[in-house]
């Protein structure tokens, strides 16, 4: 990945219709390496990746998402851009690689988010939806896991994570998406199968497991945390749904969530980079319930 002069651990821009002198295919004049003179691979729009599975296109904003595979620890999604350098085999998500070794992370461009081995251990990189059967995914980066089947939707506003919601379970280890010419999504099962998402007001969900019966605010994980953590809870029934996070005086601190919220499982993203460590709460409000627990971020 961070070896330019090979076309592995990269993504790669060409144009296949025509060809340049010893080749297949012609190279773009304003890739980012066209003309350099350290044997760099002018194919190269972005490195640093260790397995992308899969990329796409944003068909209304034109962003490049990539979910790209890990090697032990983290499974992560980048924002791919022009020339960046997504820092594999320096780094495995936000962490160095090896764990142990001390590396920097100046001059890489760092997932957007990641998961660890209790979500999953293989990405499956998906599509922002632009479809119209399913109105509340809109603008919703959709994604999964092959081996745990987790299915994930996730909203990027701002430059930062504003939401990673666990949708689903698919009903076999997830190999793919497709997006068809009016926008819907569809997911590719081992089980044979395609599944797409359902229209509104059902629930967005592909084979869900039965609803929750209960209230429940889990554990953040991980916990301790530094400085990204996943906050997970169930809901009952259909609720307006707000998520707090405030310090040890009781002084609130940030707005996770506050929106109406359909019933089951939910997921919510927590990044602690602008705090210090210590000890926090995050509480959870759903109609007339009311759940708290507590988190400790260590820097």
């Amino acid at each position: 990945g961070q070896d330019p002069t090979t076309l592995l651990g990269a993504i790669l821009r060409i144009d296949i219709n025509a060809t340049d002198p010893g080749l297949t295919y012609v190279i773009p004049g304003d890739n980012p390496f066209v003309g350099n003179d350290d044997g760099w691979r002018e194919e190269i729009w972005a490195y640093g990746l260790r397995n992308p599975w899969r990329f796409s296109f944003d068909r209304l904003t034109g962003q490049l998402w990539a979910g790209d595979v890990g090697q032990g620890r983290r499974e992560e999604i980048d924002l791919i851009a022009k020339g960046l350098n997504y820092g594999w085999n320096r780094m495995e998500g936000f962490s160095c690689f090896p764990p142990a070794s001390d590396c920097s992370s100046e001059g890489l461009a760092l997932p957007i988010i990641e998961y660890d081995r209790e979500a999953g251990r293989s990405i499956t990189g998906g599509y922002v939806y632009r479809g119209r059967r399913t109105a509340s995914l809109t603008g919703t980066y959709l994604y999964a896991d092959f081996v745990t089947r987790n299915v994930w939707g996730l909203r990027y506003q701002d430059g930062a994570v504003s939401e990673n919601v666990l949708l689903a379970q698919a009903p076999g280890p997830v190999a793919s998406f497709g997006e068809d010419e009016a926008g819907e999504v569809y997911l590719l099962a081992f089980d044979g199968n395609i599944y797409t998402f359902v229209s509104d007001p059902e629930p967005t969900a592909i084979a869900f497991d039965a609803q929750p019966t209960a209230f429940h605010l889990e554990q953040n994980f991980p916990n301790p945390f530094n400085p990204q953590t996943t906050i997970r809870f169930n809901l009952p029934k259909d609720s307006p749904t707000r998520l707090s996070v405030y310090n040890a005086a009781g002084q609130h601190l940030h707005t996770l969530l506050d929106e109406f919220r359909g019933a089951g499982p939910h997921q919510v993203y927590f990044d602690a980079t602008a705090l210090g460590s210590g000890l926090y709460f995050y509480r959870l409000r759903a109609g007339d319930r009311v759940q708290t627990r507590k988190m400790v971020l260590v820097k």
